[in-house]
């Protein structure tokens, strides 16, 4: 950012009432960069605590070039309906609150809604744990080894990589050859109870665990292993779904995995999403941040941390372009 950007906190009893200071204070050009509740020791400042930045010598874009002063900006306002919104993905209920809003242009309010929370873990006693969990063919070897690297090695820690894919013979010898290319430690574990007993060492460094691909009929299966997870709060489970899939299929599966208490949401396959109207409708409907995205193959650059612009902006990128085509 440029040292002009211009950063500040405020704890508001709502999102919509922190906007409304931060264009006051501000100006009309602030912009929301996160909101979540406000952490324990701030929370008698009031119950969320909410980010805004603004470029006092410019116009500061919304997202993608949008700027409000720009005349295209209004007529991708006025653009936006229902119906566009569901072509877009949007779940109906959503996308008709996303209209009706007032006071907020569409991605102001849609900034409103969604939660983003750029990271892997805690850090404790110099650890930090994470468990990615989902369906088959979600990419979830693939993002954790980019995860290793930009989250570990990239910052110096001790690496070791779990897998707990025991449900298919040899499923963790792919990851076992990333982990020895990358030079970090490596173990598979053929039952969640060995697994277990591994995760009560206390190794400071990223500890990343890679799980099978649960299908709905390996409900019981993904129990026992769920309930060693959810079992050290100190793991913070990400579960891996793609940017791709309708609202209706990641409500489904978001509904699936609650049995593994996940903390956040990870998307993959933004490269291969024609909107992401379903991802942003399932982040808002979970109630859950979203972590990381990543749009495509390639280790480690294919990775991203998650904002809420950027999110707004991938929801309603395919639509402003079309709006802005035809205008």
């Amino acid at each position: 950012m440029k040292e002009t950007l211009r950063i500040k906190t405020y704890f508001a009893t709502s999102v919509e009432s922190a906007m409304t200071l931060a264009r006051r204070e501000l100006g009309a050009e602030a912009m929301l960069l996160n909101s979540r509740p406000s952490p324990t020791e701030a929370r008698h400042l009031g119950p969320y605590e909410v980010v805004f930045a603004t470029m006092p010598d410019q116009p500061l874009p919304f997202q993608a070039g949008l700027l409000r002063d720009n005349p295209t900006s209004s007529v991708f306002t006025r653009g936006i309906s229902t119906e566009s919104l569901l072509d877009a993905g949007f779940e109906r209920d959503l996308a008709e609150r996303i209209v009706a809003a007032e006071n907020l242009s569409p991605p102001e309010f849609m900034a409103t809604l969604l939660q983003t929370e750029p990271k892997l873990a805690e850090t404790t006693n110099g650890r930090e744990i994470a468990a990615l969990i989902g369906p088959s063919g979600r990419g979830k070897t693939t993002t954790l080894v980019k995860l290793a690297i930009t989250n570990g090695l990239a910052q110096h820690k001790p690496v070791r990589i779990y897998s707990a894919d025991y449900l298919r013979i040899g499923a963790s010898a792919p990851l076992r050859n990333l982990a020895g290319i990358l030079g970090v430690t490596f173990e598979s574990f053929e039952s969640p109870a060995a697994l277990n007993h591994a995760l009560s060492s206390t190794l400071p460094g990223l500890t990343l665990i890679d799980t099978p691909g649960f299908g709905p009929r390996d409900y019981d299966a993904a129990q026992v292993l769920a309930r060693v997870l959810t079992a050290q709060p100190a793991i913070a489970v990400h579960l891996v779904l793609r940017a791709d899939t309708s609202h209706a299929a990641l409500t489904t599966t978001i509904d699936r995995f609650a049995c593994f208490r996940p903390a956040r949401l990870l998307f993959t396959g933004l490269d291969e999403a024609p909107h992401a109207g379903g991802m942003f409708s399932a982040a808002v409907y979970s109630e859950l941040p979203i972590s990381f995205l990543t749009n495509g193959q390639s280790i480690p650059e294919d990775l991203e941390p998650a904002s809420i612009p950027r999110v707004v902006d991938l929801a309603l990128g395919s639509f402003s372009r079309a709006t802005l085509v035809a205008a």
